[in-house]
């Protein structure tokens, strides 16, 4: 779920009023709802994660498979929008000013570190903050970089496909 910081401890104990009180809690449930709509709907029309079961993507051309690939990586998207805004609206809800995940489409990042930056922020805002800069940061961006992937991959949990993405 979402990382709450020192600012969002304030905001419920009450020495810093900037969480936004119930107008804040109500536009959090209305992207909430209006993000489940969508995912509802989507999945509704284009079965997406039936796609990987069906063993349909082999069969497909590979320009339709590309596109189906990537209809689904937004589904996904989609769907942990829903469940991070479940988590930042009870947090809300609690007084606590969660940090917003998932702060760009998938369409919207136009590179590989932004879409990381974006996709579990507060995650990466930890991971850079506890494990990244700790072992060096950009000076040793050599080491503190595989080793704050090879630790969200922990973090996650062991696989051999996560360890290959760590790897790159």
């Amino acid at each position: 779920g979402p990382r709450a910081d020192g600012r969002a401890l304030r905001v419920r104990e009450g020495a810093d009023d900037e969480g936004g009180g119930l107008l804040a809690l109500a536009v959090d449930g209305v992207r909430l709802a209006a993000a489940y709509v969508m995912l509802e709907g989507a999945l509704h029309a284009y079965p997406l994660f039936a796609l990987p079961a069906s063993g349909l993507l082999g069969r497909l051309p590979p320009a339709e498979c590309a596109a189906a690939i990537f209809a689904l990586l937004n589904a996904i998207w989609l769907k942990f929008c829903v469940i991070w805004r479940v988590a930042r609206l009870w947090a809300r809800a609690d007084g606590v000013d969660a940090q917003e995940n998932l702060t760009r489409c998938l369409c919207n990042s136009y590179s590989v570190g932004g879409f990381w930056r974006a996709w579990h922020a507060s995650f990466n805002a930890w991971l850079v903050r506890y494990v990244y800069v700790p072992l060096g940061g950009r000076e040793r961006a050599s080491i503190a970089a595989p080793i704050a992937f090879l630790f969200a991959v922990l973090y996650h949990d062991l696989s051999g496909s996560l360890l290959a993405w760590a790897a790159l």
